[in-house]
């Protein structure tokens, strides 16, 4: 019996009964019915609750910036590029690590502040993370201690498992490189400055991606995973010490990762890599199904980035920082925390099937 068969039986099954439970919920007899329905609507309550007080409690008071320094990776660009400039602008002294010294994105920051320092900085090597944390000790001012860094560098590229070269390097080494190593590297690096300053803070961007996996972004997702447990593991390791790790989760917001001709070329890219054995093997439609699929996760970006950048900037201002900050729309939010509590097997049936669905209207129409 294939998954999908089983899952509708299981569904079926499920179906059943609760509907038989239902009906022996209006026997008095059956005590234990209405114990079991009172402490399940007692943990739903519970977690609603929760999810309230976190929303009526966001408004949090701000730290002082004058005697704090931050240091954010990835700024060439995107999020990274605006949270520079934002708490630069507030009266924090940034550094700002950019991939591209001479670039565009490079040159915009320098012009911008005097708070505001860039930095020539590859999370991928130990060499340049030792020459950034070198260029931070000797041009932070001097009243001044490293108080956050923000782990923001990253990269993402859109394949099906079995698509490109046989190095898997290509696709799946170079993003845990980036995402995942680079952060632990850069967060070694700078943890024994952090030490030394009270409530300092590690932020680091992971993804809903981390959570929710979709067909042709599973390396990206992997690498998400990964940050997701580093971070948890770094938080509880060094809460005894003061320093707060915040863990900010996007949903698809409009930026250069998520740019649809980049991720269409970077799609093609490597299902022309793939060895053509294997694209006979696989069929043409794998490649056309997986473009409509992705336009289709990318039809969701949210426009309003600064709803990210606001979550990154109460992370590091605020005086009571939180673990998670899951920004979205408030839509999407619903359905990622439902499906989230749903078995396995019903994330599939309900997450992918509308996909597919939705795939299929599409081309239905076009």
């Amino acid at each position: 019996m294939s998954q999908r068969r089983a899952t509708c039986k299981r569904i079926f099954l499920c179906l059943l009964f609760f509907l038989v439970l239902g009906t022996l919920y209006r026997y008095e007899s059956f005590i234990f019915i209405r114990i079991f329905t009172q402490i399940g609507f007692c943990l739903v309550s519970l977690y609603f609750s929760w999810q309230l007080s976190r929303i009526v409690s966001y408004a949090r008071a701000k730290v002082s910036p004058d005697n704090k320094a931050v240091l954010i990776t990835g700024c060439d660009t995107g999020f990274g590029h605006s949270l520079a400039q934002q708490l630069a602008s507030l009266g924090y002294q940034v550094f700002a690590g950019v991939l591209h010294i001479d670039g565009d994105g490079a040159k915009r920051l320098r012009k911008f502040s005097r708070n505001l320092k860039v930095v020539e900085l590859d999370v991928c090597s130990d060499k340049s993370v030792a020459k950034a944390e070198k260029f931070l000790i000797d041009n932070i001012d001097k009243d001044r201690k490293l108080w956050a860094i923000v782990n923001n560098a990253g990269i993402a590229h859109s394949a099906a498992i079995e698509w490109g070269s046989d190095d898997i390097s290509e696709i799946f080494k170079d993003q845990f490189e980036v995402n995942t190593f680079g952060t632990l590297r850069v967060t070694r690096t700078f943890l024994p400055y952090l030490r030394k300053t009270v409530q300092s803070r590690v932020i680091i961007v992971s993804s809903e991606a981390s959570r929710l996996v979709l067909p042709g972004l599973t390396g990206y997702s992997m690498t998400k995973h990964a940050v997701r447990a580093f971070g948890e593991g770094l938080r509880r390791e060094v809460r005894h010490l003061g320093i707060n790790v915040c863990l900010i989760e996007p949903g698809f917001y409009a930026t250069s990762i998520t740019d649809i001709d980049r991720c269409e070329k970077d799609l093609l890219t490597n299902w022309l890599k793939t060895p053509l054995k294997k694209r006979e093997e696989l069929g043409e439609d794998s490649y056309q199904n997986s473009v409509k699929r992705l336009k289709t996760f990318l039809s969701t970006r949210r426009s309003n980035t600064q709803e990210v950048i606001d979550s990154m900037l109460d992370s590091v201002t605020s005086t009571e920082p939180r673990y998670y900050y899951n920004v979205d729309g408030i839509g999407n939010l619903a359905f990622l925390n439902l499906i989230s509590y749903l078995p396995d097997e019903l994330q599939d049936f309900i997450g992918l099937e509308m996909i597919d669905r939705f795939v299929k209207l599409i081309q239905n129409q076009s």
